[in-house]
């Protein structure tokens, strides 16, 4: 992503991304804070892939092991291993920024 005062190009580390409360950043060259904007069309790709990617492996989980415990846990499992290093690639690659001021 870019910073949209300085045009400078910001890496998103997993440590901005996790740091970052409500998709605000700070540019590391200029200093000036910016804020990554979740569309609706953004939103709604994330949703189905949490569906599809955490969603679906934990209703199997539940069908083979017949355990509540399970299906959480292959749930938050596949959030962490599938769903949130592409939400991480979205903000980065595709969705847009805008300064704060």
């Amino acid at each position: 992503m870019n910073c949209p005062h300085c045009d400078e190009k910001v890496p998103l580390t997993w440590g901005r991304y996790f740091k970052a409360a409500f998709q605000h950043h700070l540019c590391p060259s200029c200093g000036k804070r910016f804020k990554v904007i979740v569309t609706a069309s953004s939103f709604v790709v994330l949703l189905v892939a949490t569906v599809i990617a955490a969603g679906m492996p934990a209703v199997v989980a539940f069908f083979l092991a017949h355990n509540f415990w399970y299906t959480i846990g292959a749930y938050v499992f596949f959030v962490v291993v599938l769903v949130l290093p592409f939400d991480r690639w979205l903000d980065s690659h595709v969705r847009p920024v805008k300064p704060v001021d």
